[in-house]
């Protein structure tokens, strides 16, 4: 099961928009750190990501870090 579901992707657009800043929507939405909110909209949600084609290095050091930040906090 994915850490982030749509409603978390919605609220995390939303409050993105209306704050633009990851520790107010943390302080709502407590299960998740500011830094894994932030790392969420600036790899997956953000409207003006740039995606580029990624080398063998890059795509490790990136699946790294997510894997890192997409664990549960308790």
């Amino acid at each position: 099961m994915p850490l982030f579901d749509d409603e978390s992707n919605k609220r995390i657009r939303y409050h993105m928009k209306m704050r633009g800043h990851p520790n107010y929507i943390s302080n709502e939405m407590s299960r998740f750190t500011p830094e894994q909110i932030s790392y969420h909209w600036e790899t997956f949600l953000n409207p003006q990501l740039y995606h580029v084609q990624m080398d063998d290095r890059t795509y490790k050091v990136k699946s790294l870090l997510r894997r890192k930040l997409s664990r549960k906090v308790d």
